[in-house]
């Protein structure tokens, strides 16, 4: 009789097992500077001040080239860790302020959900087969892929990369200058009607620093670069162009014809 009890007691335990909340990751276009947030629930109608979560004074933040502040909610806090993810309903919501003044609020649930959905790699990374990402890709270590990779958004490595299969990059094609400002993948390829000329003006100014692009002319006319720092390239018709973008301006460090 005992032990029945003790399985019907361990069978409830683990029935009615509730898992804590893991941290989550809050995105806005602020300076990121002076941000602070609240967990409130607006179940009632106003706000609530949900378990033992006060206000938490966020850390300074660089925002990325597009203005954006990333910074990470609940990370080693015991008072968020209390909080029991069967509690979180619609209406509960995280509120972010910038010196105090609210400029933000995001729906926790939703916010748990895309966090899950892109939680960074771990410091390596080791592929053994095709890897196919349909966003953004983030590796804060080294990564080896044995096999074919395809990244259709973004791809940041903090450290070394070795593909031993095929790397592929996108590619964008453009027929004007004015094109170009809207392109930010690694190839371009131009394939106008007319003669172009084209500076540093041109380009998006969020290409990634540290990062290399190819130009390619596919057109039947030349296509001239002129960046900032004089450096220059005439393309003829079917060669190409390598721009690197360093420390937040462009140079071109090779041309193949």
């Amino acid at each position: 009789m005992k032990n029945l009890l003790a399985y019907i007691s361990l069978f409830f335990a683990a029935t009615t097992l509730a898992y804590s909340l893991s941290p989550v990751t809050v995105v806005v276009r602020n300076d990121g500077n002076d941000l602070s947030v609240r967990l409130n629930n607006y179940s009632s109608g106003t706000a609530a001040q949900v378990g033992s979560v006060a206000s938490r004074t966020i850390p300074t933040v660089t925002p990325n080239g597009s203005g954006y502040s990333s910074f990470i909610v609940g990370a080693s806090d015991a008072a968020w860790d209390n909080i029991s993810v069967d509690s979180v309903n619609s209406n509960v919501i995280l509120d972010v302020y910038d010196n105090n003044v609210l400029i933000a609020q995001f729906r926790l649930d939703q916010l748990m959900e895309t966090t899950a959905r892109n939680e960074k790699l771990p410091a390596n990374l080791i592929v053994d087969d095709n890897l196919t990402v349909g966003g953004d890709l983030q590796v804060d270590g080294n990564a080896v892929f044995q096999r074919d990779v395809e990244v259709d958004g973004n791809a940041l490595f903090q450290n070394n990369i070795e593909v031993k299969g095929q790397l592929a990059l996108s590619s964008s094609y453009f027929y004007s200058a004015s094109d170009l400002r809207y392109i930010r993948t690694n190839i371009m390829v131009y394939i106008g009607y007319l003669p172009m000329y084209i500076t540093e003006e041109d380009f998006s100014f969020f290409l990634l620093d540290g990062a290399t692009y190819t130009i390619l002319n596919k057109s039947s006319n030349f296509l001239e670069i002129y960046l900032l720092n004089n450096t220059s390239a005439v393309l003829s018709p079917n060669s190409s162009a390598i721009v690197l973008k360093l420390n937040g301006e462009l140079n071109i460090i090779g041309t193949f014809n």
